[in-house]
């Protein structure tokens, strides 16, 4: 079996444009940390809250959008905090 690849002019296979875009920069732990103290500061619970968010933090890391900041918001409250092994004897902690 031939499987044929959808090039676009660049040579780039067109059947996997899902997925994370290319060149786009992962969070540090810095920028995260910015992040939070605004949303400390604002506490965003409607849309003209987050774009007091995004505006602010954008004055510091300008490269993301809202959309971009509020799902990395919307990941970091799903994540959940590690509770270390329970069997683990307490002399060891």
């Amino acid at each position: 079996f031939a499987i044929k690849q959808k090039m676009n002019a660049a040579g780039v296979d067109e059947r996997h444009n899902n997925g994370r875009r290319q060149g786009i920069i992962n969070y540090s732990k810095e920028e995260i940390l910015s992040l939070l103290n605004v949303m400390e500061e604002i506490l965003p619970i409607g849309p003209d809250e987050w774009e007091l968010v995004v505006t602010q933090h954008s004055e510091s890391f300008p490269y993301r959008d809202s959309a971009s900041i509020r799902r990395k918001c919307q990941m970091l409250h799903r994540k959940k905090i590690p509770t270390g092994d329970p069997s683990m004897p307490e002399e060891v902690r």
